[in-house]
């Protein structure tokens, strides 16, 4: 079934994920959040993926989408 295919997937990528994330923030309540943004939108696309693409990267490649946005919005503006 699709959700216990998605979950050994996420089981096996969700502590790289967390890596990369804790690498680039230094804050673990960022990544807590950021992980679960990229849990919800991998399991959206999950089922639609065509067999030859690299599940691996393709999870990376939204976390890599969801920090950008994370550091976005935290950085000053530098409006007035």
């Amino acid at each position: 079934d699709a959700r216990e295919d998605f979950d050994l997937f996420w089981a096996a990528l969700r502590s790289a994920v967390a890596g990369y994330l804790y690498a680039r923030t230094g804050d673990q309540a960022a990544v807590d959040d950021l992980q679960q943004e990229v849990a919800i939108a991998a399991w959206r696309g999950f089922a639609g993926l065509d067999a030859g693409v690299r599940r691996e990267a393709w999870v990376m490649g939204i976390a890599r989408h969801k920090l950008a946005d994370h550091l976005s919005r935290r950085r000053p503006s530098n409006v007035g």
